[in-house]
């Protein structure tokens, strides 16, 4: 299996943005605070660099697929976590299967024939 840290660093750092973008955004939500606003505006666009930057390097349907449930993920997390969010058994099941579909789509783990 070759690694390709470049892209899996772009994606890291696309991650990293989107929450802080995410964060901002909440916290936007909660105090309707425009600063919030305008700075999550400006980290969303380093955001969306790296993403596209990370489909240049992988490729749109398996990179963009991982991209987004590792963000679902994280989202929902940070939802739970820290803003006490409530989730539903069969959103947990929603989110399970998602963890699923990222270890299918990456290729981690691929069956024997």
């Amino acid at each position: 299996m070759n690694i390709n840290w470049l892209l899996i660093g772009v994606i890291t750092l696309n991650l990293t943005f989107s929450t802080i973008s995410d964060i901002m955004a909440k916290f936007w939500g909660i105090t309707n605070n425009q600063i919030w606003l305008y700075t999550g505006l400006g980290v969303n666009v380093l955001t969306m660099f790296f993403y596209m930057y990370s489909i240049r390097l992988g490729g749109l349907a398996i990179t963009t697929s991982i991209i987004l449930l590792i963000t679902l993920a994280i989202s929902v997390a940070l939802g739970f976590l820290f803003f006490h969010e409530p989730i539903s058994v069969s959103q947990w099941i929603g989110i399970g299967v998602g963890f699923l579909a990222i270890i299918l789509i990456s290729g981690i783990w691929t069956p024997v024939h």
